[in-house]
């Protein structure tokens, strides 16, 4: 198999000058043909916001090999969209590579990041998306997470992953002699919570900044938090084409709508 059998598009949201990034490309470069696109900046935290009150500067970025790369003013999102409808609308690409994060989106934190932001992007336009993190903070290395993807990518590519399906991956926070292995299993219930710091403004009025601390909850024996606790890699596929919860729709459309309905007179015929 050539490289140029598959197109992957790579982003974050930690910076296009981010060694996760870096790692990233360098765990699938010669697998596939790679265009990058990544925020001018850190962008961590914005989930699927993108922007739409003001332009967005898109720049060349010298990268190795002749890779194209790109620099874009935005979130994460805004990576993603630009490059499905401008920069790659002609060339689209097989996958969407998302990371490696500085940091866990495990557990509840998957609605806030930026990093699973642009996978959820990708599946929204029926292109694969992957989403990579790194539960430690004690370093800006990455490197040594680059055999470990390659295999889990192979996997996915073929068959393909099922539309409206994203997958989390995660590395847990331990010293990678210690890893166990790879577990997919569900999303948990532990996240990142708000831990408001009030700074002395100038002028007088309210100045916080929302520094973030880590919530344990109870967690079940087969959730992606309970196993990076372990020592585990984990992946959680994620499915988010439809968020209808069909058990409150189908317990709850008739009293509700009746409810309703008599308030105004309505035939709910």
């Amino acid at each position: 198999m050539t490289k140029d059998k598959y197109h992957f598009l790579l982003t974050n949201d930690d910076g296009i000058d981010s060694k996760g990034l870096r790692a990233l490309y360098e765990a699938i470069k010669d697998f596939a043909r790679v265009t990058i696109v990544a925020p001018t900046r850190c962008r961590s935290g914005y989930g699927l916001a993108f922007t739409y009150t003001s332009p967005l500067t898109i720049l060349p970025v010298d990268w190795e090999n002749g890779v194209k790369a790109y620099s874009v003013s935005g979130t994460p999102v805004d990576c993603v969209k630009s490059a499905l409808s401008i920069l790659l609308k002609d060339d689209l690409p097989d996958m969407v590579l998302s990371g490696i994060n500085y940091g866990t989106n495990s557990g509840g934190t998957i609605l806030s990041s930026g990093t699973i932001g642009c996978a959820i992007e990708a599946a929204l336009q029926n292109i694969p998306g992957v989403a990579f993190s790194r539960w430690a903070y004690d370093s800006h290395e990455f490197s040594y997470l680059c055999k470990y993807i390659l295999p889990m990518i192979e996997y996915l590519i073929h068959p393909p992953i099922p539309k409206g399906t994203i997958y989390n991956v995660n590395f847990p926070n331990v010293d990678e002699k210690h890893f166990k292995g790879l577990k997919v299993a569900k999303h948990g219930n532990s996240r990142w919570m708000e831990d408001p710091v009030r700074h002395d403004h100038p002028e007088g009025h309210m100045h916080y900044q929302l520094d973030g601390v880590w919530k344990d909850h109870l967690e079940d024996d087969d959730s992606d938090v309970h196993f990076l606790n372990q020592g585990y890699i984990t992946a959680s596929p994620l499915h988010i084409a439809n968020l209808t919860d069909h058990n409150v729709l189908r317990d709850h459309k008739k009293d509700f709508e009746d409810h309703f309905h008599k308030k105004f007179n309505f035939d709910n015929s």
